[in-house]
């Protein structure tokens, strides 16, 4: 795996250069801002719920099933952007050598892919792959807003921590993001591979996966069960550090609001007329 995932990197940057490191990139920051903000918002909500109507019981739950929640409400609503994101960044445009052919790119860049996927398939081919997405999704953020409150409480007893260090939320967003990513990765497989699915050059044809469950049978058939962990190494070393930082920007944000939020009540307190003696 590891040969494998270096040796994609020497690949990539004898073909594409630099650069090919952070195509999609700018797909991934427009989708990535309104998806972020949908899910930290619907989850604290659901947080704020349940502790109204006396969850306290049932706080794993709260956190599993809020997580996912949350998640699914956010990726429905930005979801042609990760379409687009896939396709910008799996598009192969060579330099040309004597063994590939040279290539023109099938989308110069964000609106270009909009407006091309949804003239030439249709609209319902944004939304392609949302079945096994929506499902991911819930396992994937579900599994990470669990582990990481589970984290958040034991680590600082199991190392005599202070519960709301820096240290710790960035462990505990790191190892849940880990965790979480390795029970859903098959089904981020089945997404991408139903995203690539295009006649235009570097996707993967129109027509080779006929749904979901088809292309999982087609990758176990033809790749054998490991052909669902392609990639895994790659993917592992990237969600990790983003979670861990996700987490570590969360928290910090919320305890900028919380201090705000204080300042502001204090000063209403302090701006009220105080009663005659």
């Amino acid at each position: 795996a590891f040969l494998a995932f270096f040796g994609a990197f020497n690949v990539i940057y004898r073909e594409e250069g630099v650069r090919a490191f952070w195509k999609g990139n700018g797909a991934a920051v427009v989708r990535l801002f309104p998806y972020s903000a949908i899910k930290f918002a619907f989850y604290e909500r659901i947080r704020q719920w349940a502790k109204h109507h006396d969850g306290s019981n049932m706080a794993h739950v709260v956190h599993l099933v809020g997580g996912g929640l949350s998640a699914v409400t956010a990726s429905l609503i930005v979801y042609p952007l990760d379409v687009v994101k896939t396709r910008l960044t799996i598009q192969h445009m060579m330099a040309g050598s004597p063994h590939a052919p040279v290539a023109e790119k099938a989308y110069k860049g964000i609106l270009d892919c909009l407006m091309k996927v949804g003239r030439e398939e249709g609209l319902r081919a944004l939304y392609r792959g949302v079945v096994p997405s929506t499902i991911g999704f819930f396992i994937y953020e579900g599994g990470t807003f669990f582990w990481y409150e589970a984290f958040k409480i034991y680590l600082p007893r199991l190392y005599e921590h202070e519960r709301q260090s820096t240290a710790v939320h960035f462990v505990s967003g790191s190892l849940a993001g880990c965790f979480a990513q390795t029970f859903s990765y098959p089904l981020d497989v089945v997404r991408k591979r139903l995203h690539a699915q295009s006649n235009h050059a570097g996707m993967l044809g129109a027509s080779r996966y006929k749904g979901s469950m088809d292309c999982l049978m087609q990758i176990v058939r033809r790749e054998g069960w490991l052909g669902l962990y392609k990639g895994t190494t790659a993917n592992i070393a990237k969600v990790m550090p983003f979670a861990a930082l996700q987490f570590v920007a969360y928290e910090q944000c919320k305890r900028l609001c919380a201090t705000y939020n204080e300042e502001a009540a204090l000063a209403r307190t302090l701006s009220q007329p105080q009663p005659a003696p």
